[in-house]
């Protein structure tokens, strides 16, 4: 064996135990790390609960229509899943990101968010709702009332496959019932009718009739101007007079996220490089430094969240890591740094008297 060879395995050597007190220390943090609920946990649990107790009373007055969903496309009972497709059906959805879109841990999440936002009670938020992902509508308005937000609702009715498509129980009907049993507080200030330009002209014969009567039986008078533009127009001005501090997106809505919305990833947004003018309303409110929280991609969402794709069943509130920040404890982050620290220190010293007999 050569001096090169020799010195390459006397360095490796040398290495070795170093290598095994960063597994060993890697493994021992890992193992003691330390689950702390956030400061506002209880606010949390408490929202998801208040989700979770309108799946009962969603799931019993859909069971009572003439054409529910498929009990096997809502397995949990939640009530929020639609059918696959109807004449109120604006574009394909995914069944499974319904389903995910169900957890109540959602609503704790997004009181998270909020929190991170530091928003306090009385502040002004404007939710974007859409048909497609009822959940989230009831997740993001359970969130904001249990921090006492004061709220500006504007939904549209059409929804994409699975979403609250059935003509006798759209959003606007899921938001009444849920409100009549005390479930949420709040209700929808603008409605119009989704799909293509926000106008209802990509559903197909009698959706458009159908979604009408919905808004009207909810009391309603439809946002129906003649063009996408003028729908923006109105619901700008409604936004820039109640002055939100932030804005919830829920779904796709073509005035709400624009051309380019798609692009965005979920969560929380305050800055994007994507062009705000391609961004709808939402890129409205970028321009003017107000954050969202975007709703979509729920495959991305869960994810980030931490949180299960598609459960079944759906897991209780309070026990996802939506609810703690994780904390190594540092007792024993000292204690392995130690050693850890001795042997570098041996390494360069062994290394500097190699040099010197050289």
């Amino acid at each position: 064996m050569n001096r090169c060879s020799k010195g390459n395995t006397a360095h490796w050597k040398r290495l070795t135990p170093l290598l095994l007190l960063l597994l060993i220390g890697a493994a021992v943090l890992t193992a003691t790390q330390v689950r702390v609920p956030y400061a506002y946990y209880n606010e949390q649990a408490h929202a998801a609960e208040q989700m979770r107790k309108a799946f009962p009373i969603l799931a019993t007055y859909a069971e009572h229509l003439e054409s529910p969903a498929n009990p096997m496309d809502d397995p949990n009972r939640t009530g929020l899943i639609g059918v696959e497709f109807n004449e109120m059906t604006t574009t394909i959805g995914s069944l499974t990101s319904k389903r995910t879109s169900t957890n109540p841990d959602f609503a704790a999440l997004i009181v998270r968010s909020l929190h991170e936002l530091g928003l306090t009670a009385g502040a002004k938020i404007g939710l974007l709702l859409s048909g497609s992902f009822p959940a989230l509508n009831l997740a993001a308005i359970v969130a904001c009332e249990e921090l006492d937000l004061n709220l500006l609702i504007i939904s549209s009715v059409g929804a994409s496959s699975f979403g609250a498509n059935h003509p006798e129980m759209t959003w606007l009907d899921m938001e009444r019932l849920l409100q009549q049993h005390g479930i949420i507080a709040h209700n929808t200030a603008i409605a119009s009718l989704g799909g293509e330009n926000d106008l209802g002209e990509s559903y197909f014969e009698g959706g458009r009739l159908l979604a009408l009567a919905a808004i009207e039986r909810n009391g309603l008078t439809p946002l129906l101007m003649d063009t996408l533009t003028e729908q923006r127009r109105v619901k700008l001005e409604e936004i820039q007079s109640f002055r939100p501090k932030a804005i919830i997106n829920v779904g796709g809505n073509q005035l709400n996220i624009g051309s380019a919305g798609h692009l965005l990833p979920p969560g929380i947004i305050t800055t994007t490089s994507i062009d705000h003018q391609d961004l709808g309303i939402v890129g409205w409110a970028l321009d003017r430094d107000l954050p969202i929280i975007h709703l979509l991609k729920m495959r991305d969402l869960a994810v980030q969240a931490d949180l299960p794709l598609d459960p079944i069943p759906l897991p209780l509130p309070g026990n996802s890591p939506v609810y703690y920040r994780t904390r190594v404890h540092t007792g024993w982050a000292v204690t392995l740094l130690i050693p850890i620290c001795l042997y570098v220190l041996f390494l360069l010293n062994t290394r500097r008297t190699t040099k010197g007999m050289e």
